[in-house]
């Protein structure tokens, strides 16, 4: 890599980033899809920006004091090791795009955003009481399967992903941007989020009544010790609408964009068999079933 660089002007900037890990990074996929201008998104990916990210502090973003003229950059995939060098006036666009997202998540709210959380916060709380009561069925209903030596259940998995959809009014939304689907990181224009993280593991009606539960529809308190005055920051919040804004990255701002929320419950129904095709017929033994 460094006789690579001994080739470029001393003004460019190495920067590096594993392109894979890039994908999990939910600010830089927030950022690439809202505030990226659409002309730039086939030339610039995640780890671009992920990369442009962990030299913020270089650049005075914080202070949204962005240079006037800035280096063009090379940047080095680690783990494809391949390599791609991005002009100076593409790295301050990037860099106009991460300021201004980062001022809309610190930003104060006006008096339609600070309602439009509060109602959401509310909503969630209740959906996740229904959401819960669902997931603790079906994970008891499947170990009842289970105990009952079904012949074709050993085992089982269950899966939960939760995910945000726009308003049709938004103007990301594919009503109003008809071809998002040229340059859209995702495969749905109207995806605001998703996440899977919701419930980890199975999770029985014991679980649920036990004080150390911590989870979606437990009751407790997720919120983020903050100083902002917004009145939402005095309300409890729910574990989903916390990983809205903390774990998935979306601005406070933003909560008024969701119009649709969609939740994906996957029951993996599993079944394993020991076979011996040396015997004559060959030998089977089915797995031990996996109680809990």
């Amino acid at each position: 890599m460094e006789e690579i660089m001994k080739t470029f002007d001393s003004k460019i900037k190495l920067l590096k980033f594993s392109y894979d890990q890039a994908k999990y990074n939910h600010e830089a996929r927030y950022i690439h899809k809202y505030y990226v201008h659409k002309d730039l998104k086939n030339r610039i990916i995640l780890a671009d920006i992920v990369a442009i990210m962990q030299e913020m502090n270089d650049w005075n973003v914080f202070k949204r004091d962005i240079p006037q003229t800035l280096p063009s950059c090379y940047i080095h995939y680690l783990d494809l090791c391949a390599n791609k060098s991005i002009t100076g006036k593409e790295v301050k666009l990037v860099l106009q795009a991460i300021t201004s997202y980062f001022a809309d998540r610190k930003g104060e709210l006006t008096e339609s955003e600070n309602r439009a959380a509060i109602n959401l916060n509310a909503w969630l709380t209740e959906w996740e009481k229904k959401l819960l009561h669902e997931c603790v069925r079906i994970t008891e209903e499947m170990e009842c399967r289970v105990r009952s030596s079904d012949p074709w259940l050993t085992d089982y998995e269950i899966d939960l992903e939760v995910s945000f959809y726009l308003r049709e009014d938004d103007p990301f939304s594919e009503e109003n941007n008809p071809d998002a689907d040229e340059y859209d990181i995702d495969s749905e224009a109207q995806l605001l989020c998703s996440t899977g993280f919701l419930m980890n593991g199975l999770i029985f009606a014991k679980d649920v009544t036990s004080t150390e539960y911590w989870g979606i529809g437990d009751g407790q308190d997720h919120k983020e010790n903050s100083i902002r005055n917004d009145t939402i920051f005095y309300e409890k919040h729910c574990s989903t609408f916390h990983d809205l804004y903390s774990r998935l990255a979306v601005p406070m701002k933003h909560m008024g964009r969701i119009g649709r929320v969609y939740s994906d419950i996957k029951v993996y129904y599993q079944n394993g068999v020991l076979i011996d095709l040396k015997s004559e017929p060959p030998f089977e033994s089915q797995d031990e079933p996996r109680v809990r």
